[in-house]
C-alpha cells in the first residue's frame, strides 16, 4: 500500500481547500442574489398599486407588517449566509496554515513536528467547531469572521430594514406635521 508523502498531502490539501472555498462562495452568492430577489418580490407585492410608497408606509395598518416582513426575510438570510461564511473561513484559515507550513524556513516534511501540524490542519473542515481549531488558527479565524460580519454581512442585511424604518419614521413625521 502506498502512503502519501507530506508534500503530496499538502498539495492535495491545498487543492481540496481551494475547491471547498469556491463551493462555499458559490452558495453564498446564490443566497445573496436570492435575498435581493425575495426581498424585492415581497416589497413589490406589499406595495403593489400603492402609488407613493411613502403613503403606504405612513399607514399604521401597513407599516408594522411591512417592517416585520422585511426584518424576517433579512434575519433569515443573514443567519444562513453567516453560517456559510463561517464554514468557508475555516477552510481559508486552514489553507493559510498549510501555505505557512510549506513555506517555513528549513521546512522538512518528514519531521514529527510537521506531520503533527499537517494532521491538525487537514482535520479542519467547515463543520469544525472554532474551539477545536489549532491555537494558531483560532485568532485568525475570529478576526476574519468579525471583519466579514461587520463589513460585509451587516451592511447587506441591515440596509433595507433600516431604510424601511427611516421611511416609516419620515412618513410619520410628515403625517404628524400636517
Amino acid at each position: 500500500m502506498n502512503s502519501l508523502t507530506s508534500e503530496q498531502l499538502i498539495t492535495s490539501g491545498l487543492a481540496d481547500q481551494v475547491s471547498a472555498i469556491a463551493g462555499y462562495e458559490r452558495v453564498i452568492w446564490k443566497l445573496r442574489v436570492g435575498y435581493v430577489l425575495v426581498l424585492n418580490g415581497a416589497l413589490a407585492l406589499i406595495l403593489k398599486g400603492s402609488g407613493n410608497p411613502l403613503d403606504i408606509l405612513s399607514t399604521l395598518k401597513y407599516s408594522h407588517p411591512l417592517f416585520a416582513v422585511v426584518c424576517g426575510i433579512s434575519l433569515t438570510f443573514f443567519f444562513i449566509d453567516f453560517g456559510y461564511v463561517r464554514k468557508k473561513l475555516k477552510f481559508v484559515v486552514a489553507r493559510e496554515l498549510l501555505i505557512d507550513l510549506a513555506c517555513r524556513p528549513g521546512f522538512d516534511p518528514e519531521t514529527d513536528e510537521v506531520k503533527v501540524c499537517l494532521k491538525e490542519i487537514l482535520h479542519i473542515a467547515g463543520e469544525t467547531r472554532p474551539t477545536k481549531l489549532p491555537l494558531s488558527a483560532k485568532n485568525e479565524y475570529k478576526e476574519k469572521r468579525s471583519w466579514n460580519l461587520f463589513w460585509i454581512l451587516l451592511p447587506i442585511y441591515t440596509a433595507v430594514p433600516l431604510l424601511c424604518l427611516l421611511f416609516t419614521t419620515i412618513s410619520r413625521i410628515r403625517q404628524l406635521a400636517s
